[in-house]
């Protein structure tokens, strides 16, 4: 047997291996959250699940993923569960990240999206600003209480009057022109009292 013939099964052994580490694998478990505006990723493998190397992939457009944590070595067990926990300590604030996780060379998990919110002095985020079809605004109500949400045109004219339990309000914003919008937003004892504007912009 001759030296090229003996490279050619060594590339096919190498490529069985890799893959039978990797086509097989099953989670037991997988969590993604944040906690002061870093993302945790929680990961466990079934028994009898191997791979070679851990990667987190984070994207802005989930279709273009960069690698962002890497466990090196082989990962999993034959008989037992294995935990694995991964994090990203610089996500995109303020917008949407998708993050997938890569197992050995060939197994990608589901895409999760989730959107880190940092709300600086302004006490409120707006998202997407500017609009189109629809906008949410956060704010911080760890407590549950009652804020009222007042929205304005340019004119001054109120168009929207509306009350919540909640950290954030969903606006339609179909039902309005293209323009700027002024709003503010008051606890009822009036101990937090913000205004902010955003843009409506129909593509």
């Amino acid at each position: 047997m001759n030296l090229n013939k003996i490279l050619v099964i060594l590339k096919i052994l190498i490529f069985k291996i890799s893959l039978s580490q990797t086509s097989n694998i099953s989670l037991e478990y997988l969590n993604i959250f944040d906690y002061n505006n870093q993302v945790f990723v929680e990961i466990t493998l079934s028994p009898g699940n191997t791979c070679n190397g851990i990667k987190l992939l984070r994207s802005k457009d989930s279709i273009n993923f960069e690698e962002i944590f890497f466990i090196d070595g082989v990962c999993g067990n034959s008989s037992l569960s294995s935990n694995y926990n991964l994090i990203d300590s610089t996500p995109v604030l303020n917008t949407l990240n998708y993050y997938q996780v890569q197992f050995g060379i060939n197994f990608f998990s589901d895409i999760y999206e989730i959107f880190i919110l940092n709300f600086r002095d302004s006490n409120f985020q707006i998202w997407p600003n500017p609009a189109n079809d629809r906008t949410t605004i956060f704010f911080q109500n760890n407590l549950s209480e009652l804020y009222f949400f007042n929205l304005y045109n340019l004119s001054g004219e109120k168009l929207l009057s509306i009350s919540t339990n909640e950290n954030n309000i969903q606006l339609d914003c179909t039902i309005y022109y293209s323009g700027i919008y002024f709003f503010t937003l008051a606890q009822e004892n009036n101990n937090f009292y913000k205004s902010g504007k955003m843009i409506i912009n129909h593509l």
